[in-house]
């Protein structure tokens, strides 16, 4: 497939003259990735959202913000009639690493706005949607703040490893509400709603928490983490997976800090349990 591309910015990131500040603009120690399909998290970002295909021609356009959220005025004179496709989801955190998927533009996830609480995200299908590994946490402390909403009638493996069985999700399916082979953590909440999950790993452990709520007895005590993708991983099982947000973290958050993070993404997606 030959795809167009274009340089452009289409959006303007911050509000002019507003004195914008970012809902993370106070939890940035030890931030190492902050992805989000609708807000403009952090206000030292001066990159887009994301690069996006449009699926009649196949160019491409970064789309960024407009107060705070993706403009989707820019969005929607890019794709046009078609539909559009996540080239690059752009990574926040000055220097970090985004997701990219340019080897097969069959495996780009979905951009769509006014889903979750009126907000966009990145769905990924039940087949073979994924992007390259961004981050290798093989060495703790870290956490990692994952806000989807699975889509019924598949299975979801949000974040996992390119190779072995290690897994973030909230919706796996219902069948495995409990420990799966390999490093997992994985507890089922069902479709009806956004989840916010929280990945914590120390020297001692790893704890996993959903909407709150520690579940780490009722998933895999994930003992080691290395590369993690965003979609397909070594099991070759879709994501069916509508992605808010990723945020990664280099520091163990105790939880006085973990709540307050998950609190400022409840407010972005009221619709959170």
């Amino acid at each position: 497939m030959q795809l167009g591309y274009c340089n452009s910015l289409i959006g303007q990131n911050r509000p002019r003259g507003s004195g914008f500040t970012g809902p993370l603009d106070a939890f940035t120690t030890g931030l190492l990735a902050a992805f989000d399909a609708e807000y403009l998290l952090l206000s030292t970002h001066a990159g887009g959202a994301f690069r996006v295909r449009e699926s009649i021609g196949n160019t491409e356009a970064v789309i960024g913000y407009t107060a705070g959220r993706i403009d989707a005025t820019a969005f929607n004179a890019h794709i046009g009639a078609g539909n559009g496709y996540g080239v690059r989801w752009m990574n926040q955190v000055s220097g970090g690493t985004d997701h990219v998927q340019t080897s097969d533009a069959t495996k780009q996830g979905q951009v769509l706005l006014n889903q979750i609480d009126s907000g966009a995200v990145l769905k990924l299908d039940n087949v073979n949607d994924g992007y390259t590994s961004f981050l290798n946490l093989s060495a703790r402390p870290w956490t990692i703040y994952l806000v989807e909403k699975g889509v019924a009638g598949g299975t979801t493996r949000t974040l996992q490893s390119p190779v072995d069985n290690r897994i973030i999700s909230t919706n796996r399916n219902a069948s495995n509400t409990a420990f799966i082979g390999g490093n997992v953590s994985n507890h089922y909440a069902g479709f009806a709603a956004p989840h916010v999950a929280a990945l914590v790993g120390t020297a001692g452990g790893t704890s996993y928490f959903v909407d709150g709520i520690d579940r780490t007895a009722t998933s895999g005590n994930t003992t080691q983490f290395g590369q993690i993708n965003l979609g397909i991983g070594l099991i070759v099982e879709g994501a069916n997976s509508c992605v808010c947000t990723i945020l990664v973290y280099n520091v163990a958050h105790d939880n006085t800090t973990r709540a307050a993070i998950e609190a400022v993404l409840r407010t972005l997606r009221p619709s959170i349990p």
